[in-house]
């Protein structure tokens, strides 16, 4: 058996010849992993990553070729689009721009973007490099630091509105965790055009690295990952282990959740919104993972959640980026047992199903109002069918009101027939009752007396008023039930695409300007970690 330090020396190496890179162009239907992904003005900007073989080893080292990209792939998620076709841009032009894989990826509000690190064509003493790019292509980027130790899978980066994290990470000579003293470091957003925009260190025992960092409500939760390698094989962190660094206080500490507690795992991918954090995939010594499971930051209580539609497959060093409350939208990943994954794949929040079709804020909103107008006029025809057999109601109590006006017993009165529906009687003799009426009439066709005499004009009239409300409910019944079946043909329209994600594609609003920037780009730009490069030069920001 080789001896542990043996082994470290080996992954050292390994490590090393993964600098030597071949430039490559890749397309939207290459296979890759290793890539970033962040949410800016209703645009995914997705960069780098490793185009490799359907399946491979998660860091296997081919030394001829290793693929590594720098190309953009823009997807605007400011209208509706299905997987089998959506509306994204590749630039396989992108100039000098770093070819990175494994690098971190977040945004400091506005166009901002922040990449750090990453694996990429230098050699392993000049790995600390801060990249940073204006998404309207206006800015330079490059930015090297001299102040923070070099370091590999990192786990991802956090921002808020000031500052971005760089959460534990391990040592590229040793790849052991990083030391306390440097295991979490800031960058100051405000300053990051400056020599010291890496400014600060946070002591913290974070001991794991390929884990995902997630922000909520001043907190990053740190999720998996490994500990350490020993005989070739990793230490996993404990998924009930929870670690939590407190922006405001600047904190460390563990929590431990209960549940349903997910298998260990790494390179799996997390978003996070309302309290709760969701994760996606990644691998551990039995192979790639599919399942998702939530956990309530408040409680601390994993819950598994069970998905409809058809599942995208199991997979790992992905991207899963939360669009508004409604969506979140991965893209590509790596697979050890299935070679024919989905380039993207989305899953809706609302009915927790993998689905094929993505609305944005404005075919939602324009749908919800569509919705919304017809629960209007659903309850509008209502109130106007009730309103009409109040009416019809009232006619006929009306005319019914006068059935008891019996004109009272009488003789040498007159009678007359007038028409088929009337008898008139005029004046009359009583010995009881003083108080005759000298006018009275009888209906003949509801036999009732009554006070009211219709001539055939008039009855002709009323009998088409009362047929006109009979027409007008019937026409309201008619115009309700339309509605409800609109409103229900349209329900089950949505529904049906629950059950047709996750389908193969050769191509790769929710609008979250609303939500706190770290909760905004952070929590669902969970990134692969990193191997830090130098590169030098002023590069513009092409994509």
């Amino acid at each position: 058996m080789m001896s542990p330090r043996w082994i470290k020396a080996k992954l050292v190496i390994s490590m090393l010849m993964m600098m030597m890179i071949v430039k490559v162009e890749a397309y939207l239907n290459s296979p890759r992993y290793g890539h970033g992904a962040v949410l800016i003005n209703k645009k995914i900007y997705i960069y780098g990553g490793r185009e490799v073989s359907s399946t491979i080893e998660p860091y296997s080292i081919d030394n001829s070729n290793l693929n590594i990209i720098n190309e953009f792939i823009t997807l605007d998620v400011s209208k509706p689009f299905n997987t089998d076709n959506p509306p994204w841009v590749v630039d396989n032009n992108s100039g000098t721009n770093p070819n990175l894989f494994n690098h971190g990826i977040t945004s400091g509000g506005g166009d901002l973007m922040i990449i750090f690190g990453g694996i990429s064509d230098t050699t392993n003493t000049n790995n600390s490099v801060l990249w940073y790019c204006h998404t309207d292509k206006s800015s330079k980027l490059i930015q090297k630091s001299t102040l923070i130790s070099s370091r590999i899978f990192f786990g991802g980066m956090a921002s808020d509105n000031s500052k971005s994290y760089l959460i534990g990470g391990a040592d590229s000579l040793t790849l052991e965790a990083m030391l306390p003293s440097q295991g979490i470091a800031t960058i100051n957003i405000n300053t990051i055009e400056s020599d010291i925009a890496i400014s600060n260190f946070i002591s913290s025992s974070v001991a794991s690295y390929d884990h995902t960092s997630t922000l909520l409500d001043g907190k990053v939760y740190v999720i998996g990952g490994v500990h350490y390698y020993y005989i070739e094989s990793p230490f996993y962190v404990d998924m009930s282990s929870i670690g939590v660094y407190n922006t405001k206080d600047n904190t460390w500490s563990t929590l431990y959740a209960t549940g349903v507690i997910p298998d260990p795992r790494r390179a799996h991918r997390a978003v996070g919104y309302d309290n709760t954090i969701i994760i996606h995939g990644g691998f551990n010594g039995n192979g790639d993972t599919n399942n998702l499971f939530k956990l309530n930051v408040l409680s601390l209580t994993w819950e598994k959640l069970n998905i409809a539609g058809q599942d995208p497959g199991a997979r790992h060093g992905h991207t899963f980026t939360l669009v508004g409350t409604d969506y979140i939208i991965g893209t590509y990943g790596l697979s050890k047992t299935n070679s024919l994954l989905s380039n993207i794949f989305i899953l809706n929040l609302k009915t927790l199903s993998w689905t094929n079709d993505y609305s944005s804020d404005k075919s939602t909103s324009s749908s919800s109002s569509s919705s919304k107008l017809i629960i209007v006029w659903v309850i509008l025809g209502g109130a106007i069918i009730l309103a009409l057999i109040f009416l019809y109601c009232w006619i006929g109590r009306r005319r019914n009101s006068n059935n008891n006006n019996d004109p009272g017993a009488r003789h040498g009165h007159t009678f007359t027939l007038v028409g088929t529906d009337y008898i008139i009687g005029t004046y009359g003799l009583s010995k009881t009752n003083s108080l005759l009426s000298n006018i009275f009439i009888l209906n003949l066709k509801t036999l009732s007396w009554t006070n009211d005499y219709s001539s055939d004009k008039s009855t002709s009239s009323s009998s088409s008023s009362s047929k006109l409300i009979i027409v007008w409910v019937i026409l309201g019944g008619a115009i309700i039930l339309a509605l409800i079946f609109l409103y229900c043909w349209i329900g089950r329209r949505r529904n049906s695409n629950n059950n047709n994600g996750g389908r193969n594609s050769n191509n790769n609003n929710d609008d979250d300007d609303n939500l706190p920037v770290g909760e905004r780009f952070s929590p669902r730009n969970i990134v692969n970690l990193t191997i830090h490069v130098d590169f030098r030069g002023d590069n513009e920001c092409e994509g």
